[in-house]
């Protein structure tokens, strides 16, 4: 058994030898032979980091939001552009709802709610920023996971006497700021008691929330934020459920709805947004994206395989007559079919292996051009380079077949 191994890896070493020999004698068309294999392992390779680079991007923003948190934000600016009398209807989120919703959550889970104000203007010692006025409940800073980079969160005692607020990352280096300095916010005055750590913006688009960004965000205890207050109304509330099973997330959130609905005459002026339900939208758009992606790049390998064989039958042409030595001397069908499909595998190995490569700095480029998020995987590496070899397998087979098939008298009397 041990020979047997030998002589079959053996060879092999001679086919890949032979079919070495025989590409460099026909760079040219070897080179465009492999093209289309090249082509769709990069397009492959590519399109499978982009997507995967998109994919983690937006599931890291997604489950910033909270697996177990449900979101509620004021709708009734778009509400009363439809119908003005709305008015005399209903106020939005008011703090009659908030103590309904903790009476009736009870224990199942916490509440925070928010005032907002946006497009604020700040005054630092020498410059100004356009900034976004938060007052907020005393649990908001844990539900929304907020993180201090320099001083301290805010407390209960802070609504009392000075006013003080935690400043985003990029106020504190634009304006300069540091822990204890002093801030205008519009005609409020009040004391940098800490700096939050760099975040970024929570994932908006698509969910009907609105856009905020931390680091440009200065926020204060809700009871601080009077001069700050334009409406009656409440902008946002974040729930967070003390379970962690999808169903009963998803139950809730859509008990939430109908109660607030209820509580409103039936008129929709509160977004209810479960974040667990972005991020199986997320992973679905993300699947099909990968399919069609997949597909096409399976066309253009497809298209390469048609490359492959034709350079194989015209290689076998040429070689009829070499192909009959070979079979007069001795060797048998299977030793030729083993030949030929050797020489396929090649061509189809080293167009995978050049556009893996190519792959990989088209998605480095379109990275850097336009700031995409990008991430490379076994999976995406592999499956491009797996899939052209099958590719090769197949479209070189028939060619293969042919060649161990072919009559010996016949090939030397026309030879």
């Amino acid at each position: 058994m041990v020979v047997a191994v030998h002589i079959d890896i053996h060879s092999l070493k001679i086919d890949l030898g032979e079919a070495l020999a025989d590409l460099a004698q026909r760079p040219v068309a070897s080179i465009l032979s492999t093209l289309g294999i090249s082509i769709g392992v990069a397009a492959l390779v590519a399109m499978l980091s982009i997507g995967e680079g998109a994919k983690e991007q937006a599931l890291k923003q997604i489950v910033s939001l909270g697996m177990n948190t449900i979101r509620m934000e004021d709708n009734l600016l778009q509400v009363l552009k439809q119908d003005r009398q709305i008015a005399n209807v209903t106020q939005g989120i008011t703090n009659e709802d908030i103590a309904f919703l903790e009476s009736w959550l009870q224990h199942r889970a916490e509440l925070a709610w928010y005032y907002r104000r946006d497009q604020v203007t700040a005054f630092g010692s020498r410059r100004q920023v356009v900034i976004t006025a938060l007052g907020v409940s005393p649990l908001w800073s844990r539900l929304e996971g907020i993180t201090i980079a320099e001083g301290r969160p805010l407390s209960e005692l802070d609504a009392q006497g000075a006013r003080r607020c935690l400043i985003g990352s990029a106020i504190a280096v634009e304006l300069s700021l540091f822990v204890g300095e002093s801030l205008r916010v519009d005609n409020e005055l009040c004391t940098v008691i800490g700096v939050l750590a760099p975040r970024g913006a929570l994932l908006t688009e698509g969910t009907g929330l609105s856009t905020l960004d931390f680091d440009r965000s200065v926020v204060f205890p809700i009871r601080a934020f009077g001069g700050l207050q334009r409406s009656r109304r409440y902008q946002g509330v974040i729930v967070k459920y003390m379970g962690t099973e999808e169903e009963e997330i998803l139950s809730l959130s859509r008990e939430l709805k109908q109660l607030l609905s209820d509580r409103h005459r039936g008129i929709l002026d509160v977004r209810v947004v479960a974040p667990i339900t972005l991020l199986k939208e997320a992973r679905d758009t993300q699947r099909l994206f990968s399919a069609v992606m997949g597909a096409i790049a399976g066309l253009t390998l497809l298209v390469g395989g048609v490359g492959i064989m034709n350079i194989m039958l015209a290689n076998i042409s040429e070689q009829t007559r070499e192909i009959a030595l070979r079979r007069a001397v001795g060797a048998d069908a299977n030793r030729v079919l083993t030949l030929y499909l050797s020489h396929s595998c090649l061509l189809t190995s080293l167009g995978s292996i050049a556009g893996v490569v190519l792959g990989v700095i088209m998605a480095l480029i379109v990275q850097a051009a336009a700031g995409w998020a990008v991430a490379f995987s076994l999976f995406g590496i592999t499956i491009g380079p797996v899939f052209a070899l099958l590719v090769g397998l197949v479209f070189g087979f028939y060619p293969a077949r042919r060649a161990s098939r072919l009559n010996v008298a016949s090939a030397l009397r026309e030879a």
